[in-house]
């Protein structure tokens, strides 16, 4: 038998706002704030997965053959397990701040160049045991770099 908790609930609100000029140039972004509790037996906390606050926030150009966009996103702390690996002590993740961008090329109707890049801000993926020096899960993914050709039937 699975359980996944004894209770819990979520109260949120999302502000979304995209706007693309004439010229191209565009933004978007949204703003995400959420307030949750759950208990599992003795253990009470936030909901597990559920961030409280999320930012995203994007710069773009799209006109003609050309395409770019910039993105921040920033996910503040939030549970990951509300009854983790030791006993009694919640898995938390750490914040989490990306910056990654894209920019592609029509080469023709069918074929397009593009180039990528994610986690340029080069962060880590850190989990713990409610207190800091209790460490769950670590992991370094470095910056990624993407070139290529991409075609369409």
């Amino acid at each position: 038998t699975v359980t996944n908790g004894d209770s819990g609930k979520v109260k949120g609100a999302e502000l979304t706002l995209s706007w693309l000029l004439p010229s191209g140039f565009g933004f978007a972004g949204n703003v995400t704030i959420t307030d949750s509790e759950a208990r599992f037996g003795n253990i009470a906390g936030e909901l597990e997965d559920v961030t409280p606050l999320s930012v995203n926030v994007s710069a773009l150009y799209e006109r003609g053959p050309l395409s770019a966009k910039v993105t921040y996103s920033y996910d503040k702390r939030r549970t990951v397990q509300l009854d983790g690996v030791v006993q009694g002590l919640s898995v938390l993740a750490d914040e989490y701040n990306d910056l990654s961008f894209s920019a592609s090329f029509d080469i023709t109707r069918n074929l397009e160049l593009f180039v990528e890049g994610s986690n340029l801000l080069d962060e880590s993926i850190r989990h713990f045991n409610t207190h800091r020096n209790v460490p769950a899960f670590y992991e370094e993914n470095g910056r990624s770099f993407f070139v290529g050709v991409r075609g369409r039937l």
